[in-house]
This record gives C-alpha cells, structure tokens and sequence, in this order.
C-alpha cells in the first residue's frame, strides 16, 4: 500500500487510466466495494498510527525529567532570552543564573523564587525553567597554588 493510495484513496493513474469515461446514472457494484475498502483502510490506518504514537511516548516518556522541590530548596534558573528585558542577556552569557531559595511551590510544575528586584522579571517560574543547584564538591583557597609540586628533567 502506497502513501499515494492512503491519501487518495485509489491507486494512482497511469496514462491508460485518463481515458474518459461514461457516466452512469446508477450506483455501481464496484464504487460500493470501493467505499468499503477506503473505510476499512482508513481504520487500519488509524490503528496503526495510533499504535505508532503509543509506541513513541513510551520511549520519550523514558527520557522525561520529573522534579519536586520543596520550599527552601536552592536551584540554579534557566536564562532564557525572551523572558528577560530586552538587552540583558547576551549571547556569551551564562545560561544559568545563580542559585536562589524556593519561596512557594504553586501547584505541581510553577515555583516563587527568592529573585532579586534588579533582575525585573516575575519571580514565578516553570519547572521546566528550574535545575537542582549542586554545591562545588571541592573549593580551593588559592586557585593558583599548585596542587602537586612539578618535577623537571634537564633535555638532553
């Protein structure tokens, strides 16, 4: 079966198929069993692309990221240029802002954040907007102290 034949209905037309041809008052046999076959397609069709679509939100529903927070946890903001003044954000800029306190969860997926009136957008945010902040495991107390001392050997 054709992508063709699915869309139209019919196989399509060679040259030898154009030929005009009279046109008859009466219902046919043959459109009778046309229209029964198109239905039928159609429901097979039907099944299939749903059987399609079933099959592709398992598999992105595997990848799907679900997060809870809970107020008083901290989390790093998603910049994105729309959402903020125009101008503000530049390309070479962090894509993730600092981390702020949750205030107050509303409902399942929008969150009040602890933002700074300097920022001048809404302090309310989608879920989608918000990552767990990770503290840095380990900070140094001087970044340019070596940490291993560095041993030479004379070139020959």
């Amino acid at each position: 079966m054709s992508p063709f034949e699915i869309v139209y209905s019919y196989k399509p037309r060679v040259p030898v198929d154009l030929i005009p041809l009279p046109m008859h008052a009466r219902m046919s046999e043959s459109a009778e069993l046309f229209a029964q076959h198109v239905r039928k397609l159609h429901k097979e069709i039907t099944k299939k692309i749903s059987a399609s679509n079933d099959t592709y939100k398992k598999l992105a529903d595997c990848h799907k990221r679900i997060h809870e927070f809970s107020e008083g946890y901290y989390v790093m903001i998603w910049v994105r240029p729309e959402r903020f003044p125009s101008g503000t954000v530049k390309k070479l800029q962090a894509r993730g802002a600092s981390p702020f306190r949750i205030l107050k969860k509303i409902g399942s997926n929008a969150y009040v954040v602890d933002l700074p009136p300097e920022y001048g957008i809404s302090s309310t945010f989608n879920i989608l907007d918000l990552v767990a902040y990770k503290e840095p495991t380990v900070t140094p107390s001087d970044p340019f102290e070596p940490s291993l001392p560095i041993e030479s050997e004379p070139l020959p």
